[in-house]
């Protein structure tokens, strides 16, 4: 598998699911300390 940049340079893997199908995964950037799900305080 390779780790390829589309048009915006954004990363992506792309992988043959069938024949002549491909599918495409982008790489996400996350910052560990941030709160995605915005859990209430005390929640863990």
């Amino acid at each position: 598998m390779q780790i390829k940049k589309d048009g915006k340079g954004q990363l992506y893997i792309e992988w043959q699911q069938a024949a002549g199908g491909y599918k495409r995964a982008w790489v996400q950037h996350r910052e560990p300390d941030r709160d995605w799900a915005n859990t209430p305080e005390g929640v863990t």
